[in-house]
């Protein structure tokens, strides 16, 4: 558990960086990529406290039993489909927030416009 969560975050950081990089100059990319090597190697010395917090929660939120069926759909193809494809997934649904936002910020200034 830990090596994958260490593992996804620096996917994270990776991710970000070569997104945001692609409109920044060179000087600018370079540090961003060292700011996120930095935050991905700050988030792995936390994995561990990260892990128990988790347990913790799934401990207090799930029965014994609930979390046997958790474990069984993970361990299916569905649930090793799911986890497969929701990197990719994410990063789409993070490319297509900001239009989302926005659009939702014309809606709700629309309704909460004074009539």
């Amino acid at each position: 558990m830990d090596a994958i969560m260490t593992g996804a975050f620096g996917n994270m950081a990776a991710q970000v960086t070569a997104s945001a990089g692609k409109s920044l100059s060179a000087d600018r990319q370079a540090r961003m990529k060292i700011i996120g090597e930095a935050e991905g190697a700050a988030l792995a010395k936390l994995v561990p406290q990260i892990v128990d917090s988790m347990v913790n929660g799934y401990a207090k939120n799930f029965s014994e039993q609930e979390l046997s069926d958790i474990l069984a759909f993970y361990q299916s193809p569905s649930g090793r489909s799911m986890v497969a494809k929701t990197p990719q997934f994410m990063q789409g649904m993070r490319l297509r927030w900001p239009h989302s936002c926005r659009r939702y910020g014309v809606i709700w200034a629309k309704m909460s416009a004074p009539r």
